[in-house]
């Protein structure tokens, strides 16, 4: 579990206003044959913001998942993974934040970071 989970008080936990989840067991339950399955993210990652939202609370989600991706090289599933998240922020109401590893971009590295601003609102360069 994260650092700061273990600081978030155990009634935000209960309350679900803080849902930590360790990226790679996530991006199991949707990844078919090294990309991600459209139907499983859709069920497994709506379900988390569904529960997130509970009674009509403000969502704040970052996607450490696609940095894995992106640090293994893997900018095609990377990719589709940004475009499944920004179809799901189409038809439901949160905040999506996400940041990669400058590492990942190994191959052309400005047709990679090209592709990945393209599917991003606001981009931060550090």
């Amino acid at each position: 579990m994260p650092r700061c989970a273990s600081q978030t008080p155990p009634s935000e936990r209960a309350q679900d206003r803080y849902i930590g989840l360790e990226a790679e067991q996530v991006l199991e339950r949707f990844m078919v044959n090294g990309w991600p399955d459209d139907a499983r993210f859709e069920q497994v990652i709506a379900g988390f913001i569904k529960r997130a939202k509970g009674e009509r609370r403000k969502v704040r989600a970052f996607g450490e998942m696609v940095a894995l991706l992106c640090a293994r090289g893997d900018q095609g599933a990377t990719v589709r993974l940004e475009h499944l998240w920004n179809g799901l922020c189409q038809t439901d109401t949160f905040s999506l934040f996400c940041a990669y590893p400058r590492a990942g971009f190994t191959r052309d590295l400005s047709k990679s970071i090209r592709e990945i601003c393209a599917a991003h609102s606001r981009v931060l360069a550090t």
